[in-house]
């Protein structure tokens, strides 16, 4: 679902909702909760700062680069 690369530094909780709309890049850190409500906004790039809890599921969805940051 992923295009292109994702930088993490933390884990996500629920990237369910997102994955299948993401289209360029995301960035993230810090928390997230609850990202169903975003996934309709996600065109090009995403910065989330915040702390995040597991990221053990979003590793199945990046396709390309994975940038892990811990």
């Amino acid at each position: 679902m992923i295009k292109d690369k994702i930088m993490m530094k933390g884990a996500i909780n629920d990237e369910e909702g997102m994955k299948g709309t993401i289209k360029d890049e995301i960035i993230m850190k810090g928390e997230i909760k609850d990202e169903g409500e975003t996934k309709v906004m996600i065109n090009d790039e995403i910065i989330i700062k915040g702390e995040i809890k597991d990221e053990e599921k979003i590793k199945e969805t990046i396709k390309n680069e994975r940038n892990d940051q811990r």
